[in-house]
């Protein structure tokens, strides 16, 4: 469930993501530092006497839509507990470039919405609770506009380069291969390997470095046999085409006696590469991670796979489960961040699960906002301000990721894993154990 919404959020930018948006700077009229940052100015225009404003993916100005209501109510919480850096946080309606052309590239659309912001009336401080989107986000930096991502998604290892102005709950290709490999290496999951196969998506999940650099080597180190990249192209734009692109590999992996599989990845697309091997009846051991299974066997495309092949399915996650109304439950009790952001969203008669859902996310991008921002002279609030704050945050408690850590170099919060393995008694994905810290 929680993911529900991260994993929409990555098929609809998965497509951008091989095309970054370095030429932002240089068509936009932005005055780059060299880094993709903007010499921002003191106090951003943003930024309105006693005012920050603010705004989010899907939120139009209508106060009483489903986004409307949650946004606003979370905003007049922390309002209430005295905004800001000595600010209120005023919602603003999120521009769209309204791109028709429907041959148009994300790349092309993503910069006319990052245009469409930047010349907005109010100018907008920070865009927040966004996954991450190359090209906007960069393009957005280089207008001094700061970014608080959420989602527990994949972003970029070099985050800090791309968008210097960006931030928020979100784990590098490397931290992810890293975990993927601790937790095939220490469940069992290599012993006996012969052969196998990474499949990931580098058309549209810029991960290859990660999955060449340190997760193919690792693997061998850890006692796998031949470990082989399989690449499925174009994944996630196009059902039919997945699909017969999935159906081609699947039997390429056959044809080559692939013993274990691992999707390096989140592309929707991947789940087509299991559920053809179920329907070709080929079931090597399968791991997967992060946002692929987020909402369990179903989104993996093992919904119709055999009890068997779940049993022996490996996990890595990096966010609490809520797949399940008692899971999401679990959380909103246990979780004390959670908890009182459940209670912000209960006294604002929001009790619809994707309404706590999205105040989740929000609740944690206010409350890095907020840490980012306690750091920063109230009179000089820029881009610059908050990606500085960032740095100096630390330890941050998350309403769903296990443990979250930043620094001046790390701006991608998430910072530990668990193992995931499925549970016939809910016919869910369950993770497991405590919390691995990543890199010690």
């Amino acid at each position: 469930m929680k993911n529900r919404l991260a994993f929409t959020l990555t098929a609809a930018v998965t497509a951008a993501v091989a095309m970054l948006g370095s030429a932002c700077s240089a068509t936009t009229g932005g005055s780059s530092n060299g880094s993709g940052a903007s010499n921002v100015d003191a106090v951003s225009p943003g930024v309105t006497g006693d005012m920050i404003n603010v705004t989010r993916r899907g939120f139009d100005g209508d106060v009483n839509s489903p986004i409307g209501r949650m946004f606003t109510a979370v905003l007049n919480y922390y309002n209430q507990q005295g905004g800001v850096a000595g600010h209120k946080l005023n919602p603003v309606p999120m521009p769209s470039g309204n791109e028709t052309d429907p041959k148009a590239s994300q790349a092309e659309v993503s910069q006319k919405d990052c245009l469409a912001i930047s010349q907005a009336n109010p100018k907008i401080y920070a865009v927040l609770g966004d996954a991450f989107i190359p090209g906007f986000d960069s393009c957005l930096s280089s207008h001094g506009i700061a970014v608080v991502l959420s989602g527990n998604l994949i972003v970029p290892d070099d985050l800090t380069s791309q968008a210097p102005y960006a931030a928020g709950l979100g784990i590098t290709p490397r931290k992810a291969a890293e975990a993927m490999t601790a937790v095939l290496g220490s469940t069992g999951y290599l012993t006996g390997a012969g052969n196998v196969a990474v499949v990931d998506v580098p058309e549209v999940e810029a991960y290859q470095p990660a999955v060449r650099n340190t997760l193919i080597p690792a693997l061998r180190k850890a006692g796998a046999g031949k470990v082989t990249e399989y690449s499925l192209p174009g994944a996630g734009t196009d059902p039919a085409a997945d699909k017969a692109a999935a159906a081609n590999l699947v039997l390429r992996m056959n044809a080559e006696h692939v013993d274990r599989v691992v999707l390096f990845g989140e592309a929707p697309g991947l789940a087509a590469v299991t559920k053809q091997m179920i329907s070709q009846k080929f079931t090597p051991r399968i791991a997967a991670m992060g946002g692929m299974i987020s909402e369990g066997p179903k989104s993996t495309g093992l919904g119709d796979a055999p009890a068997d092949v779940l049993q022996q399915f490996v996990g890595v996650g990096w966010s609490a489960d809520t797949a399940t109304p008692d899971q999401l439950t679990k959380l909103t009790t246990d979780n004390t961040a959670a908890r009182k952001c459940a209670q912000i969203l209960t006294d604002a008669h929001l009790s619809d699960e994707n309404d706590l859902l999205r105040g989740l996310s929000m609740c944690d991008s206010l409350n890095l906002f907020i840490a980012a921002l306690a750091h920063a002279d109230p009179q000089h609030l820029n881009a610059k301000s908050f990606a500085d704050g960032v740095g100096k945050v630390g330890d941050f408690d998350a309403t769903t990721t296990f443990k979250a850590k930043f620094s001046d170099t790390e701006h991608a919060g998430v910072n530990a894993y668990k193992r995931v393995e499925y549970q016939s008694a809910c016919k869910c994905f369950v993770s497991t154990g405590d919390p691995v810290a990543i890199n010690g």
